[in-house]
């Protein structure tokens, strides 16, 4: 009889289930069953995860190489000229200037001078001496027995050794008034005849004043048209053949003037300019225009007719001069408003007439100090008025005890520098008859024109407070003052300037009120200028500071100490070589890094199987696969185009190849870069213009200011050619190169211009020998420019191999992209399996429930036919 049926055991689960958790009884372990199959159903998602670990460890080798990749680029960037992704041009190590000072002498250089170059600078050699140092001004008073006590008397005191309340004035110094340039300026001009070659040349020396016609500013003053013209760049155009109108256009100090257009045809016959004709040339940025007029009729039937007149009206105005009559806008109108005797002055009464300008400072120059003295005696007119401009004195003499007719001050150096003070149109009256009234003059002009700075004491004021007054106004007077102790009852007030040389020294200009008229200051010290020279010729330059930045272009000069007779500095403004070797070495790193790197992504076991950790190897990465024989080819590959007889490869310089050994943590990794010091060392000292046409992208044309390169390829296949440009040619035909083939034989080709008649990008064309070329061009849109030379050093190729790669939509970023999209799929699919294999486990527990539930069932009806058999057998018995 069968008692039960029985499959094992089930306990509450999860979910409403009842998992099965002992079905030994019954031989079926159902706990297996369910996990075998949804372990089944869940292999995909194992193998899937397993795929994204594996994606993973490439991503992030990827990233590894592309920071390897950068510090390569990077490397290679420091030692070329290319521009990168943005437009911005490497800092070339090879533009690096450093500068040495040595002496002929066994004290060292140094001691005398320090010299620092940047990378404007030229490469040369200078001899040098010192020559003196600037020095302030020093002065100090008589003794005083206190410095707390009072060092001040009453306003108008006699005692001796005391200061006097009142006002005193500081001039000079820092205090001074810069004239710049304004609207409304008016330019003249000193005479044509003063080059000395009107006879034989086209301008007529009579016309306007000194040969150049009526000049007019409509905008802010021209810079170009103040000082000596030299070094003119005069050109001419015609608009066709003989006869056509002609231009002028002419550069004066990097400005440039047009002409209007001169008519050809009016001399007596259809090719000539008529004598007499006014030529006008005009600025037409600011509005700046001057007339020439020509002498003799001139004949222009051709270019070179025109070329030579361009040059001869060139000759005539070389050397000329021009003045320019400023308004002195720096004219402090309500300072003069506030003062005694030039109430009613206005700026429009003040004018500069003056042909120096300083283009650092903007400025024309710089007042510094007003002196006015009294006439001799009533009525005798011997009154004067004296300023300080850029070190220069002008002088008026002659002036009257009431003065109120204009005052023209005058260069003592060149006649046509003047100041001019219009009293006439304001209505004002100077009173120059006795001390007290001009020094109240000479007050209110150093007032008005920013020149002074007023101290005023008062009665009782100490050596202290006096001192104390002066400094809270060191930063716009240019002076400073230190009470000196000498022992416990003797001081002294010392001054000075807190700027070296003669144009910053101080004066001290007392007034009407006699502040210090008995006061002794004696002078400590002069100030002075520094001197030196420089033979490139041999001259003496002179500054007012000790650190000079304009004696050479790019250099500085620290002036430490005068040099002994007999001992010449020798300063050398040099290539940087240690910048030079140390980027060149940090090449050589960056690429050895790199190469280590590939080497452990290519490791292979003994089976022939890639390593563990050779993520990119074991993934077959293209980028890798490909970059390294092409790096490996770069480097090993000789610069074409560079001369015959110069250094071309690595190996010229003392850079091989060579195997780096392993070690515990890298494989053996083969053709890295060594480097023999003292070799690489000596090519750059010796020409280091070789080493960089090794490395860099060497360019040259006819016009480097209008042309230059911005990227080329290793399809480019020709260093020397010609550029033409025709803005106004149909298009794909205003770009020509012109070359020569290895043959010799001539070729031109068309190239491709995105632009307009002020520049533009040119490429070179496909399937052309300039294919990869990118020219930035910046002209009038009609050029040839000629000598043209391209070579692409190694490091340059190296960037523009490396750059593309490492660009936001470059191979390496793409790649990432690719297996993180791949991630990113498989992690959905994973999450699908999931899903999948937990519904199979409830649909496999809800099954075994229910046959539970089942059995459960069937064995109850057992029992209870069990039960009936035993009480039927049992009534059988008890029967």
């Amino acid at each position: 009889m069968v008692s039960s049926i029985n499959l094992g055991n089930f306990s509450a689960g999860t979910n409403g289930t009842t998992p099965v958790t002992n079905l030994s009884s019954a031989g079926l372990d159902i706990t297996a069953l369910i996990k075998a199959a949804t372990d089944a159903k869940g292999i995909p998602a194992t193998t899937d995860q397993t795929t994204i670990t594996n994606n993973n460890n490439i991503i992030t080798a990827l990233g590894t190489m592309q920071n390897q990749l950068t510090s390569l680029m990077n490397a290679s960037e420091s030692l070329t000229n290319v521009f990168d992704s943005n437009g911005n041009q490497s800092n070339d190590v090879f533009n690096n200037r450093a500068a040495f000072i040595t002496s002929n002498t066994a004290v060292a250089g140094s001691t005398y001078m320090g010299v620092t170059a940047n990378n404007n600078a030229a490469i040369a050699n200078y001899n040098m001496t010192v020559g003196a140092l600037a020095q302030t001004k020093i002065q100090s008073t008589n003794t005083f027995s206190s410095q707390t006590a009072s060092a001040t008397q009453v306003q108008g005191g006699a005692a001796p050794n005391l200061f006097s309340a009142g006002t005193f004035q500081i001039t000079g110094g820092q205090a001074q008034s810069a004239v710049g340039i304004a609207s409304g300026d008016v330019i003249t001009s000193a005479s044509i005849t003063s080059n000395g070659t009107v006879g034989s040349t086209v301008l007529d020396s009579t016309f306007g004043t000194g040969g150049i016609g009526g000049i007019t500013v409509t905008g802010t003053g021209d810079k170009a048209l103040i000082g000596s013209l030299s070094g003119l760049n005069i050109s001419g155009a015609q608009s066709g053949g003989a006869g056509t109108p002609v231009t002028l256009t002419m550069a004066i100090n990097g400005s440039t003037y047009t002409s209007n257009a001169i008519t050809a045809n009016t001399g007596g016959s259809s090719n000539q300019i008529a004598a007499g004709t006014v030529v006008t040339l005009t600025n037409s940025t600011t509005g700046t225009s001057f007339q020439v007029r020509v002498t003799n009729a001139t004949t222009i039937s051709n270019n070179s007719d025109l070329s030579n007149f361009a040059a001869n009206v060139g000759n005539d105005l070389s050397g000329i001069t021009f003045y320019q009559s400023h308004q002195i806008s720096s004219f402090n109108q309500a300072a003069a408003a506030g003062t005694t005797t030039l109430a009613n002055l206005v700026s429009t009464d003040v004018k500069l007439n003056s042909s120096e300008f300083n283009p650092s400072t903007g400025a024309m120059g710089d007042i510094s100090n007003f002196i006015v003295t009294a006439e001799s005696a009533p009525g005798a007119n011997d009154a004067t008025m004296q300023v300080t401009i850029n070190g220069e004195t002008y002088t008026a003499t002659g002036l009257n005890g009431t003065q109120n007719t204009n005052i023209t001050l005058t260069s003592a150096t060149n006649s046509n520098n003047t100041l001019t003070l219009n009293l006439v149109t304001p209505g004002i009256s100077l009173n120059l008859s006795t001390n007290t009234a001009a020094k109240q003059v000479q007050a209110d002009l150093n007032t008005s024109f920013g020149t002074g700075v007023n101290i005023t004491l008062n009665q009782g004021d100490s050596l202290q407070t006096i001192a104390s007054k002066i400094n809270s106004s060191s930063a716009t007077s240019g002076l400073s003052a230190t009470v000196l102790e000498i022992d416990s009852t003797h001081f002294q007030l010392s001054l000075q300037s807190t700027v070296t040389g003669v144009i910053n020294a101080y004066n001290i200009n007392d007034t009407a009120n006699g502040t210090m008229s008995h006061v002794t200051l004696t002078n400590v010290q002069s100030a002075s200028d520094a001197s030196f020279t420089i033979n490139n010729p041999l001259v003496t330059l002179t500054r007012p500071t000790n650190q000079v930045t304009d004696a050479i272009p790019g250099v500085t000069l620290n002036l430490f100490q005068q040099t002994p007779g007999g001992t010449t500095l020798q300063v050398q403004v040099q290539n940087d070589g240690t910048g030079i070797q140390t980027a060149i070495t940090n090449f050589v790193t960056a690429y050895n890094n790199f190469k280590t790197f590939a080497a452990e992504q290519q490791q292979i076991n003994s089976n022939g199987s890639s390593t563990s950790t050779a993520y990119l190897g074991k993934a077959n990465d293209s980028v890798l696969r490909t970059l390294l024989p092409q790096v490996q080819s770069e480097l090993n590959a000789m610069v074409t185009g560079l001369s015959p007889s110069a250094k071309n490869s690595l190996a010229s310089i003392g850079i091989t190849f060579g195997d780096q050994a392993a070690t515990s943590t890298t494989p053996v990794v083969g053709n890295t870069l060594v480097v023999n010091s003292s070799m690489l060392t000596s090519a750059i000292a010796t020409n280091p213009q070789e080493v960089q046409g090794i490395f860099d992208q060497m360019f040259n044309s006819s016009a480097n200011n209008k042309l230059q390169v911005f990227s080329a390829t290793k399809q480019l296949t020709v260093n020397n050619f010609g550029v033409t440009i025709n803005s106004s040619a149909p298009v794909g035909q205003q770009v020509s190169f012109s070359y020569n083939d290895s043959l010799g034989a001539p070729h031109t080709v068309y190239g491709n211009f995105n632009g307009n008649s002020g520049g533009g990008v040119i490429t070179g064309a496909s399937n052309t020998p300039f294919a990869g070329l990118t020219l930035l061009y910046v002209g009038s849109g009609n050029d040839t420019i000629t000598g043209v030379s391209l070579t692409q050093g190694i490091t340059a190729q190296l960037f523009n191999t490396i750059s593309p790669l490492l660009a936001q939509n470059g191979a390496i970023a793409t790649e990432v992209n690719s297996y993180n999209s791949q991630n990113t799929t498989l992690n959905g699919q994973i999450t699908t399996i999931n899903q999948q294999v937990s519904d199979l486990r409830t649909q496999l527990l809800n099954k075994y429930a229910a046959l539970n539930a089942a059995i459960a069932k069937s064995n109850n009806i057992l029992n209870y036919l069990n039960i009936q058999a035993g009480i039927l057998t049992g009534g059988h018995i008890g029967g």
